[in-house]
């Protein structure tokens, strides 16, 4: 519109009813004037009719721009038009084709329209995805406030308990699995027999071995095909040193999962346990097919046969493994208030090779007489390294030597036993090589490894590493099984309890190679009734055999 036509625009207005045909010739006059109109020039606004024009154009228009401008959204997105179940459904879409993130805004956006219940789990779930656990924590929680029906509330307390579980908060686990136990006590239903096992796991976390199994066998009184929960049964029964009730479990896992490796190669260990070592080497057989590449049951299967690994070692998983175990049953014992049985007794002990006693002693009877100082005067000068530390028994008898104690070992549950206040400076989990390949050469002056070193055939490596980190007139003080052997060419020996034994040649003349001096030696004794006469043929005598493990005490120049 040309500047200036609004002064100049007069809006018609609609012939009245009365009109009547004598009014023709001014139409007619009227027509004339259109045809040759005269210039209209006016200065005055007629206030009316520009405030009919606004009312009825321009205000309308001008609302309706400022209206959409103000609005928060697209209205290309027809989010103005979204309900709870078209965002549930868009949501449902994402999450099946591996969008979470998407997804989770979709299902909070659902809730927020309008919330539900199953909106808060939807939520949750989607949320778990995400690793926002906490998040999903609160939704879980705000579901179970809502749901009327328990048996929804109790699925959301399992799925509350097993996030708390996963970011470590046990102790608030422990609690939501019990509020799904209290809410209807005595129903039996799967949802019941999960919170039992989920409880169980959090008390065996803190070694409630008994509590732990009522709850198990609660479990599996209401779900008999409850794999996991027999497993943890087993597990228990084993830990506690019960090793029949064990393998009664074990065969309920087989039975509902035949291919199960954890219990196949558990069961395997049990039997092997009790000296039943040709069950044992069937089942670790059928272990191994289920899973070929598991190290530690092939190196337990070459022991038993009599065969010789490569690499030649044990595995860090089987060290790890059996001397876990160990730190657990020992725990257990002492919290029962009973005491591990004797070596000599002790089937454990006996068929893994553990039947030598009293040996930390020895070592340190011999490092005192060679290096000329006593943990008794107070001579605590020396900066010690102990390979293999397991639950500190040979730091117990080296705290006094030592100005600083550094403690090595695979197995985390040793450790963790290990650390009482003023025995260790340091405690390290780790692989005895790596973890003396970490350290500097000429950093030690006492390295002592008790019980350690046999988990190894060949010591080459093991040998040049004490080398390097002694300084010089620094001492080793090792433990090694004996091979009684003449043949030259055998110069060590992988026996069935998984130890490899040395012939005291071997070890001789690898030291000189490496430039150590053997100091000292000493022979300490162990009782067996086990034997193995020929390859795989392993036999309990009733009178046992003496076997013999050296005390080196090896010298740096």
């Amino acid at each position: 519109m040309a500047r200036g036509t609004l002064k100049n625009l007069k809006r018609t207005r609609p012939a009245t009813k009365g009109a009547t045909a004598a009014n023709s010739t001014a139409a007619a006059s009227s027509l004339d004037a259109a045809r040759d109109p005269a210039p209209v020039v006016s200065n005055d606004i007629d206030g009316a009719d520009l405030v009919g024009w606004l009312n009825c154009e321009c205000f309308f228009s001008l609302v309706l721009v400022g209206l959409l401008a103000a609005l928060p959204f697209n209205l290309h997105s027809n989010d103005l038009l979204q309900t709870r179940e078209s965002y549930v459904t868009r949501a449902e879409e994402l999450f099946s084709d591996g969008a979470f993130e998407k997804a989770a805004s979709l299902y909070e956006r659902a809730v927020n329209a309008e919330e539900t219940a199953d909106g808060h789990v939807f939520l949750a779930e989607t949320l778990v995805r995400v690793s926002r656990a906490e998040d999903a924590i609160k939704h879980y929680k705000r579901a179970v406030d809502m749901y009327s029906d328990e048996r929804e509330k109790m699925s959301a307390l399992v799925s509350i308990g097993k996030l708390q579980t996963d970011i470590g908060r046990l102790d608030l686990a422990v609690l939501s699995y019990r509020e799904v136990l209290d809410m209807q006590p005595g129903v039996e239903t799967p949802e019941i027999a999960d919170a039992h096992m989920q409880v169980a796991i959090s008390l065996l976390d803190s070694q409630q071995y008994h509590e732990a199994v009522t709850h198990l066998e609660t479990a599996t009184a209401i779900v008999p095909t409850l794999a996991a929960a027999h497993l943890l049964l087993a597990n228990s029964f084993r830990d506690m040193g019960q090793p029949e009730k064990a393998i009664a479990r074990y065969k309920k896992v087989i039975k509902y999962r035949p291919r199960d490796f954890n219990g196949l190669s558990a069961m395997g260990f049990t039997h092997h346990e009790l000296g039943n070592y040709k069950q044992a080497l069937n089942i670790y057989r059928k272990a191994l097919a289920v899973t070929p590449t598991a190290a530690d049951v092939k190196y337990v299967v070459a022991a038993l046969q009599g065969q010789h690994p490569a690499p030649a070692r044990a595995p860090a998983s089987y060290i790890a493994f059996l001397f876990d175990l160990e730190a657990r049953r020992s725990a257990y014992y002492e919290w029962a208030g009973e005491s591990w049985p004797p070596s000599e007794s002790n089937l454990f002990h006996e068929v893994h090779g553990l039947i030598f006693t009293g040996v930390e002693k020895v070592m340190r009877s011999l490092v005192e007489d060679v290096m000329g100082v006593s943990g008794d005067a107070g001579d605590c000068w020396l900066d010690v390294l102990d390979l293999g530390c397991g639950r500190g028994g040979a730091g117990h008898e080296f705290r006094g030597l030592a100005n600083r104690l550094t403690g090595i070992d695979l197995s985390k549950l040793a450790i963790e036993q290990a650390t009482q206040p003023g025995l260790y400076d340091e405690l390290k989990h780790g692989d005895l090589l790596v973890a003396l390949q970490s350290f500097l050469p000429e950093s030690m002056d006492l390295l002592i490894a008790c019980d350690s070193i046999p988990y190894f055939g060949d010591l080459s490596e093991i040998m040049q590493l004490i080398f390097s980190i002694l300084r010089s007139g620094g001492v080793a003080s090792i433990t090694l099984d004996e091979f009684a052997n003449t043949d030259p060419n055998s110069q060590f020996e992988l026996g069935f309890t998984g130890r490899w034994s040395h012939t005291p040649s071997y070890v001789e003349a690898l030291a000189e190679t490496t430039g150590l001096a053997i100091a000292r030696k000493q022979a300490v004794t162990g009782k067996t009734h086990f034997v193995r006469p020929a390859p795989a043929q392993i036999y309990r005598r009733d009178d046992p055999l003496t076997h013999r493990s050296i005390v080196y005490v090896l010298q740096k120049p």
